[in-house]
């Protein structure tokens, strides 16, 4: 109560947000954002999104971003963070766009398309 988390996490939630839907535009991407603002999440919408979101965990790596199509705002994330971040997501969305346009998006994956929901493995 003392730091007003609950605050910062509300803002951090809006700015992460701000950004997806920034370099998403920016990119031509039909982006669709849902859950709270501190739990947020994403999904451009196309018929690819498993091999879209494969694609984008996988380069956000190489930005040395742990990501995925969710975010769990906190309070370390500060100004600093999020520029690098929207930088990151502004690369890989712009290369996600061109990739959707050239169909070959799956060919720039570096392995399998990652597993989308809950199934049995046996």
């Amino acid at each position: 109560k003392r730091e007003k988390a609950g605050k910062i996490l509300i803002d951090n939630g809006k700015k992460i947000r701000n950004i997806w839907e920034r370099t998403s535009k920016n990119a031509g991407l039909d982006l669709q954002v849902s859950g709270i603002y501190p739990l947020s999440s994403f999904k451009i919408i196309n018929d690819d999104w498993p091999i879209i979101i494969t694609y984008f965990i996988q380069e956000m790596l190489k930005h040395n971003i742990l990501a995925s199509d969710r975010c769990y705002s906190n309070t370390c994330q500060n100004e600093k963070n999020l520029k690098i971040y929207e930088a990151a997501c502004n690369d890989v969305f712009l290369k996600i766009s061109r990739y959707l346009k050239q169909n070959t998006l799956k060919s720039k994956l570096e392995g399998p398309v990652k597993q989308m929901g809950f199934k049995r493995l046996t």
